[in-house]
């Protein structure tokens, strides 16, 4: 959307802000950022996605990494094998690529 510039500054259109209380406007380099931020009304409003359970603990963390390694190192000690017989070809790219259902 292009936006003409006033005396005054420029007007965002207030649907652009639906539930924003207040912007924060700042100029990095050769931009105008306007980032968007809402103040909560209560406690019972901010964001408790981030705290974690009250029984987890950083050793959960921990045993859970060493098992991801272990896996890990298991599954990448095991030897090379081949997918497909040697002696089998590659497809052509045209049977691949030039189909009639491919050139529509």
């Amino acid at each position: 959307m292009n936006l003409t510039v006033t005396k005054e500054g420029v007007l965002i259109p207030k649907q652009w802000l639906k539930g924003v209380d207040e912007v924060e406007v700042r100029r990095e380099n050769h931009l105008i950022l306007i980032i968007p931020f809402s103040t909560p009304k209560s406690v019972l409003q901010l964001d408790t996605g981030t705290i974690m359970n009250e029984n987890h603990t950083d050793k959960e963390d921990t045993e859970a990494d060493a098992e991801y390694k272990a896996a890990m190192q298991s599954y990448l000690s095991r030897p090379a094998y081949l997918l497909t017989d040697p002696s089998q070809k590659y497809p052509q790219r045209e049977t691949l690529y030039d189909r009639d259902i491919m050139l529509r």
